[in-house]
């Protein structure tokens, strides 16, 4: 009887033990799980913060557009100038400003600093619009995305091609522009200056971007 007895004990010591550890390895497993869970949502929601962006601004947007248009009548309308009306617009900006450029380049000549006025001039305004056609192009994006994925539309943000876009099309101007000059008396199209305005694009383009990713930072 009390061999019985012993192998019952035992048998519910057994069981016992085997409970606990079923019980231990479904809390294993759902602590695994729960923690992959845990993961997945943070991966995710890292991915959502890495590809968002704010939502779109109408008159902002408006705004863009008409600067960077402007810009362009502008390049257009200095490049319809004959070349002996931009030389004497480059060199009565060139007087004002030559002393001062001579207190830092000593024997800098009048036809140097045309030179220089002329090829900052040339940058400069391709920088200015290479920063206008990337808001544009950063402000239609978002707006396009908020109309086709709604509340989604973060997931849609793809910031290099904000860089390639308005790049393409800032040097597709640039290059117009100075096959525009081979129709104006006096002026020439020049690869140089195809180059210089290209490289003003791109300085546009990347501060636009280098300036949103901060914000987003």
């Amino acid at each position: 009887m009390s061999n019985k007895k012993r192998d019952f004990e035992k048998n519910i010591e057994r069981n016992k033990s085997a409970g606990a550890e079923m019980q231990i390895d479904s809390n294993k497993s759902a602590g695994a799980e729960m923690q992959i869970d845990s993961n997945k949502s943070a991966g995710v929601e890292k991915e959502l913060s890495r590809h968002s962006c704010p939502a779109p601004n109408y008159i902002v947007t408006a705004i863009d557009i008409i600067i960077a248009l402007a810009i362009m009548v502008a390049i257009f309308h200095f490049s319809a100038q004959n070349a002996t009306e931009s030389s004497a617009l480059s060199d009565g900006i060139a007087y004002r400003i030559i002393d001062a450029i001579r207190k830092i380049i000593p024997g800098l000549t009048m036809d140097e600093a045309t030179f220089a006025i002329r090829k900052t001039a040339h940058f400069s305004e391709y920088t200015l619009l290479g920063v206008f056609l990337a808001r544009t192009a950063r402000d239609i994006v978002r707006i396009y995305c908020s109309m086709e994925y709604g509340e989604d539309y973060k997931m849609a943000w793809r910031g290099h091609w904000l860089c390639i876009v308005p790049w393409c099309l800032g040097t597709m101007y640039a290059i117009s522009d100075e096959l525009h000059q081979l129709v104006v008396p006096g002026r020439s199209c020049e690869l140089r200056d195809m180059c210089i305005d290209a490289a003003g694009v791109l300085l546009g383009v990347v501060l636009v971007r280098l300036a949103t990713k901060c914000r987003k930072s």
